[in-house]
C-alpha cells in the first residue's frame, strides 16, 4: 500500500518529501533538546551562583560573629575604648544572614535562619549590656561575657550547620541533575536512533519505488528484444516512471498493431491504387469523349453520366455562363433531379450565393467536406451553397471551376458534384477531377467552337445561293424573249419562247441547256 500511494508521488516530490520528513523529525527533538540544556544549564546556574553565593555569605555571617566575640574581649581587656566593632560585626553578620536567607529555598534552612537571627539579636542586647556593666564587677561582667561567648558559639554552630545542610543538598541536587541529565540524554539519544531508523527504513521504502518500475522495465524491454510482443509492464502509479511505463506499453501496442494490421494496409494502399487507376481511367475517356464528339448537348451529357458512374457520385451536374456571364445555367445534370432542374431551366447567380456561382466568380474550387456542419475542406470558393430541395440527400459537395486557356483565361462554366458520405472527397478526388473538369472545358471550347464554326459556314452558304440568284434574274432580264440557254459546239445559244429545234428535238449529247440560271431538267 505505501508503495502504490509512493507510485502516485513524483519521483522528485518523494525524494524531497523524505528529507522534509527527516527534517520535521528532528525538529520534532529539538524542543526536547532544548528543554534538557535548559534544565542542566539552570541548574548549574543554581548550584554556582545562588547556594554557593549563599554559602559563602553564611560562612562571612559566621566569620563577623566570631569576630565580634574577639572585639568584646578587647573591650572587656581594655583594649578597646567601646563594643562599637563588635556591635558592628554584628549588625554586619545580621545583614549577611539577611541576604543568604533570601537566596536559600529550603524552608528547613530559611527557618533555622530565622531562629538565628532572634538568637543575633540577643546576641547584640548582651553586648549592650556588657557595654553597660562596671568593669569593677567583675562577677557580672564574667557572666555577661559568658552568655554572650555561649550564644555567639551557639550562632556559629548553626550557621556551619546550615553550611553543611547545604552542602549536603547541594549534593544531593547534583546527583539529581546528573540523573535527570542522564535520563534525558537516554530520551534523546532514543529518539535520534528512532528519527535514523525511520529515515533509513523510508529511504529503502523511496529506493524500492523508484528501483523497482525501473527493473520492470528492463525486463520488460528485455523480454520485447527477444521476440516477446505481447509483454506489458505493470503501471501502479501516475508518478514519471509509471508514466514511462505507460508509454512502454502503448508503444509494444502500437507495434503489435502495426505488425498486425501490415496486411490490411498493403491491400488497403492496393485498393487506393485501383481506385486512382480508376479515377485516371476516368479522366482518360472524358478525353476521348471530348476529343471524339463536337456536340455540345451530347457532350455534357456523356461527362455528367461517366464521372457519376466513375466516382459512384450522388449527383453530377454540369453548368455554362449565359451569354452575359450573369448566371451559370444548369446544362446538363444525372438523375432524376438533373432532370427536372433541366426541364424548369435551373440556373444560379455567379457570386457568393452558392458554391458553383462563388467558383466561377472567384475561379477557384469550393469544396464542403459536410454540408451541415459547413465546413470547408480547403481555401477555395465560399462556403454559402445552394439548398437544392431536389438534392435532400447531400453530405459533400464540390465545385470546380471550367477555365481554358491556364489560369488567367476564360471561365467557361463549373461542374458540380455531390456525395451523400461526408468528407468524400479526398486531395487525390480533387486533383483527378480538376483534371476532369480542365478537359471538359477544352472539349467544350472544341464544341462550341465547332458550332459556331457550322453556323458561319451555313450563314456563308446562303449568302452565295441569294448572291447567285440575283445575278441570273439580272441576266435574264437583259434578253427578253430568251427563255433559257443551251450550250454545244456553237457556245451557250439563247433559246427562243417556242422552244425551236433544241426543246422540240431533244438535246443533242453533250449539251447542255439552262434556264432561269438552272441546268436543264433541274427543278425550277
Amino acid at each position: 500500500m505505501i508503495d502504490r500511494f509512493l507510485r502516485r508521488l513524483a519521483v522528485r516530490s518523494r525524494i524531497g518529501g523524505g528529507f522534509a520528513l527527516l527534517l520535521v523529525m528532528m525538529a520534532l527533538f529539538a524542543p526536547l533538546l532544548i528543554t534538557s540544556q535548559s534544565f542542566t544549564v539552570g541548574r548549574l546556574k543554581q548550584i554556582t551562583e545562588v547556594e554557593t553565593r549563599a554559602d559563602r555569605l553564611l560562612l562571612l555571617a559566621a566569620a563577623r560573629i566570631e569576630s565580634s566575640r574577639v572585639n568584646t574581649m578587647r573591650y572587656i581587656q581594655d583594649y578597646a575604648p567601646s563594643t562599637y566593632e563588635a556591635l558592628d560585626d554584628v549588625a554586619q553578620a545580621s545583614e549577611l544572614l539577611t541576604e543568604a536567607r533570601g537566596l536559600i529555598t529550603s524552608p528547613e534552612q530559611q527557618a533555622t535562619l530565622d531562629t538565628v537571627l532572634v538568637a543575633l539579636a540577643d546576641y547584640r542586647t548582651l553586648i549592650h549590656e556588657v557595654e553597660a556593666a562596671p568593669r569593677t564587677e567583675g562577677q557580672d561582667v564574667s557572666r555577661l561575657l559568658f552568655q554572650a561567648y555561649r550564644l555567639g558559639n551557639d550562632i556559629g554552630q548553626r550557621i556551619e550547620q546550615v553550611v553543611r545542610d547545604s552542602e549536603v543538598r547541594m549534593a544531593a541536587g547534583n546527583e539529581a541533575i546528573l540523573a535527570q541529565i542522564e535520563d534525558r540524554l537516554i530520551l534523546v539519544g532514543a529518539g535520534y536512533a528512532f528519527a535514523v531508523v525511520l529515515a533509513l527504513i523510508l529511504a529503502g521504502v523511496i529506493q524500492r519505488s523508484i528501483t523497482r518500475p525501473v527493473a520492470e522495465l528492463r525486463q520488460g524491454a528485455d523480454a520485447f528484444r527477444q521476440g516477446q510482443m505481447d509483454v506489458t509492464v505493470p503501471v501502479v502509479g501516475s508518478d514519471e516512471l509509471s508514466l514511462l511505463g505507460q508509454t512502454f506499453n502503448e508503444l509494444t501496442a502500437q507495434l503489435r498493431a502495426s505488425i498486425g494490421s501490415l496486411e490490411q494496409r498493403v491491400a488497403d494502399r492496393t485498393r487506393d491504387l485501383e481506385q486512382r487507376a480508376v479515377q485516371l481511367a476516368t479522366a482518360a475517356d472524358v478525353s476521348r469523349a471530348a476529343a471524339s464528339i463536337l456536340d455540345l448537348k451530347t457532350l455534357t451529357a456523356q461527362v455528367v453520366n461517366l464521372v457519376h458512374e466513375r466516382f459512384d457520385l450522388y449527383y453530377v451536374g454540369l453548368f455554362l455562363l449565359d451569354a452575359q456571364g450573369r448566371y451559370a445555367v444548369l446544362e446538363a445534370g444525372t438523375g432524376e433531379a438533373g432532370r427536372i432542374m433541366l426541364e424548369q431551366g435551373h440556373r444560379l447567380e455567379v457570386g457568393a450565393g452558392s458554391m458553383v456561382g462563388a467558383a466561377c466568380a472567384q475561379r477557384q474550387a469550393g469544396i464542403a467536406l459536410d454540408v451541415d456542419a459547413a465546413r470547408e475542406y480547403s481555401g477555395g470558393a465560399s462556403l454559402a451553397r445552394f439548398d437544392n430541395p431536389l438534392l435532400p440527400h447531400t453530405r459533400s459537395e464540390m465545385a470546380l471551376p471550367l477555365i481554358v486557356g491556364g489560369a488567367g483565361g476564360r471561365v467557361l462554366g463549373a461542374l458540380d458534384v455531390q456525395s451523400t458520405l461526408p468528407a468524400a472527397f479526398s486531395e487525390d478526388d480533387v486533383a483527378v477531377l480538376q483534371l476532369v473538369a480542365d478537359q471538359v472545358a477544352v472539349a467544350i471550347q472544341n464544341a462550341t467552337l465547332f458550332a459556331e464554326s457550322q453556323i458561319s459556314l451555313e450563314t456563308a452558304r446562303r449568302a452565295y445561293g441569294e448572291i447567285s440568284r440575283e445575278a441570273w434574274r439580272r441576266l435574264i432580264g437583259g434578253h427578253s424573249g430568251v427563255h433559257g440557254y443551251v450550250s454545244d459546239e456553237r457556245g451557250l445559244v439563247p433559246i427562243a419562247e417556242d422552244g425551236g429545234p433544241h426543246l422540240q428535238g431533244g438535246l443533242r449529247p453533250g449539251a447542255v441547256a439552262q434556264s432561269g440560271g438552272q441546268p436543264a431538267g433541274a427543278k425550277r
